[in-house]
């Protein structure tokens, strides 16, 4: 990327700076969207088919609304989960807990909070995924050990939602229309993460090329056909 774009590599200390800061320093991606289906899209939608997408790009758009609707895209694909367990009615949501690379990133773990109306709880073990799994193999090993699990037993740091800005974030994932046209761009925050790929927009069929046409949404064949 650095050699075709002229643009220097950025440092990850750097990267880490400019993920942090870059998405606040404007309200909304100005109607930008991306759609992280680089493999297909899992859970709740299962299609590998699915592509990724990045629409809704006009001269105003600059790299803090990209940074922005990447970031956004991740918070959307948490969302989808989510919002599918709630259709079962044993499953209450009380908070998320969370660790992993992309949590260290408090402007995410914020605007998850915000859009899933509950606590998220950050591990202060980045990686405790991978310590879990492994200490689930110990334990399988050694039953009656437990001293390890308890070591990672940490405090969390704990995001609150902002309940006065989740009505519109619950609002705009109920009611976006199909490939989230037209109030996506009215509301920017519509979860258009899974809609676009879920609708048949931007299927690949590779054995079959004829089905790409249908394949993509009237809006975007209208604005976008070769």
């Amino acid at each position: 990327m650095a050699d075709s774009t002229g643009l220097s590599e950025l440092s990850a200390a750097e990267l880490a700076h400019e993920l942090n800061t870059l998405p606040a320093s404007v309200d909304s991606t100005l109607g930008v969207y991306f759609v992280p289906a680089l493999t297909g899209l899992g859970a709740p939608w299962w299609d590998d088919s699915a592509r990724g997408v990045i629409c809704g790009l006009s001269r105003g758009v600059k790299r803090a609304h990209l940074i922005r609707a990447a970031l956004e895209s991740i918070t959307y694909q948490i969302a989808d989960v989510v919002v599918a367990m709630r259709q079962h009615e044993e499953f209450t949501l009380t908070a998320l807990m969370v660790d992993g690379g992309p949590t260290n990133n408090d402007w995410l773990m914020q605007y998850q909070a915000d859009l899933l109306g509950c606590p998220v709880m950050r591990s202060d073990v980045p990686e405790l995924s991978a310590i879990g799994a492994a200490l689930l193999a110990r334990k399988a090993l050694h039953p009656g050990s437990t001293a390890d699990l308890q070591a990672f037993l940490t405090e969390h740091s704990t995001f609150q939602p902002d309940m006065a800005r989740h009505p519109a974030f619950t609002n705009a994932l109920a009611g976006v229309a199909p490939c989230g046209r037209p109030n996506i761009m009215e509301t920017g925050l519509a979860s258009l993460t899974a809609r676009l790929a879920r609708r048949h927009a931007f299927t690949y069929h590779r054995r079959n090329p004829a089905h790409n046409d249908i394949a993509i949404p009237e809006y975007i064949r209208g604005n976008f056909r070769p």
